[in-house]
This record gives C-alpha cells, structure tokens and sequence, in this order.
C-alpha cells in the first residue's frame, strides 16, 4: 500500500509539503493533472506539475526522488525516475 510510504516519506522530508486527493471527490483536479490510475504521485513546484509517477513506490524511492527534483530546478520527468537510476 501506498499510504505507509507516503507518510513515511513525509515524516523523512518535513520541508516538502504533502498531500492525499480522493479523486473520486475531486474529479475536476484529477483530470487537471490527467490521473488515470491510482495510486498516482504527482509533483508540483509553485503550483507546475513537474513530475508524476503510477503505482506504489517505497518511501526511500519517494524521498529519493524528491530529493532530485528539489536539487534541479529544471527538472521535468517521472518522479522515480532518480531513485530507479541510483538503485
């Protein structure tokens, strides 16, 4: 499940701020950031998706990934795409 990770990836990373969507009671923000399955990361830098990723990832991956993006302000991509690279 993705629920564990997440919040352990939030208590690992306190500087990001993170977020849970019930998309099935938000349709209109699900279909702004196209997710079509879920569980669905998405990442947002100053309100711009800058990455999103389908499926579970564990929180080391997820803190990982965070970490890569907070580092390269250009960053645009697949939010495991860092920690798939350095595993």
């Amino acid at each position: 499940m993705m629920a564990p990770q997440f919040q352990r990836a939030a208590e690992l990373r306190p500087q990001h701020r993170f977020a849970k969507v019930d998309v099935d009671s938000e349709p209109a923000l699900a279909a702004r950031f196209a997710i079509q399955s879920i569980p669905t990361l998405a990442v947002l830098r100053d309100g711009e998706l800058v990455a999103t990723q389908s499926g579970v990832l564990r929180a080391d991956q997820l803190v990982e990934a965070l970490d890569r993006i907070a580092a390269d302000p250009g960053f645009s991509g697949t939010a495991a795409a860092g920690a798939k690279a350095a595993a």
